[in-house]
C-alpha cells in the first residue's frame, strides 16, 4: 500500500495496478480504480513498510520484518534432520555454514532447505531419478555473494547459495536444474 500525493492537492491511497512511462493506474481500499500523469505527483509515502521491506529492499532485507520470528541453530538442525528424513534417504546430509550470525540468515537457510528438499524429490520420483541421486549422500551449503554455483566432488553436492538475500523466485526449479546438470 502506498499512498500518492498530487499536484492538485488529491491524495490516493491504494496499490498500484499498472505503470507506463506517463501514467499510473492504482486500485483503493474500496476497488476504485484511478489514472494519472506521473508528472502529477509530488510525493509518495510507503504504507506499511515492514509489509513491503523485501520489495523495497530489493532483496537485501529477506523477509517481512518480524520480530517474533526467530529459529536457534539447534532448531535450524533438528528442523533439517526431519525434512531429511522425510525424503527417506538413507545415509543422506545436508551441512550448514559453521557461522549463522542472524536470525534472518537461519530463516532464510530454513527456506533453502525447503526448496533443496522439493528439487530433490521432483528428481527421485521416478526410478531414474532415484538411480541417478543413489551415489549422493551429503549437500553442503556455503555462502556466495553471487548466484548459485552448485558443483559435484565424488558422493557430495557443494551448493554455494546467497543465504543474506531473500531467496529468488522459481528457487525449486531451479535448484532441480542445477542439480541435474551435475547428476
Amino acid at each position: 500500500m502506498i499512498e500518492i500525493l498530487l499536484r492538485n492537492g488529491a491524495c490516493i491511497e491504494g496499490t498500484i495496478i499498472d505503470c507506463s512511462d506517463s501514467f499510473i493506474c492504482m486500485r483503493d481500499k474500496r476497488e476504485k480504480v484511478s489514472y494519472f500523469s506521473l508528472y502529477e505527483i509530488t510525493m509518495v509515502s510507503v504504507l506499511q513498510p515492514k509489509k513491503a521491506a523485501v520489495i523495497l529492499s530489493d532483496g537485501a532485507i529477506s523477509r517481512p520484518v518480524d520480530e517474533k520470528a526467530s529459529i536457534t541453530v539447534l532448531a535450524l538442525r533438528r528442523w533439517l534432520m526431519s525434512m531429511i528424513a522425510s525424503l527417506r534417504i538413507p545415509d543422506f546430509t545436508i551441512t550448514l555454514p559453521d557461522e549463522l550470525k542472524s536470525v534472518e540468515e537461519r530463516l532464510n537457510i530454513r527456506d533453502w532447505g525447503v526448496h533443496f528438499c522439493r528439487a530433490i524429490a521432483e528428481i527421485r520420483s521416478d526410478t531414474l531419478g532415484k538411480e541417478a541421486w543413489s551415489t549422493i549422500r551429503k549437500i553442503e551449503l556455503q555462502l556466495t555473494s553471487g548466484s548459485i554455483d552448485i558443483s559435484k566432488d565424488q558422493d557430495i553436492i557443494l551448493a554455494k547459495i546467497n543465504y543474506q538475500k531473500a531467496t529468488p523466485s522459481n528457487l525449486t526449479k531451479t535448484l532441480e536444474e542445477h542439480l541435474l546438470e551435475v547428476l
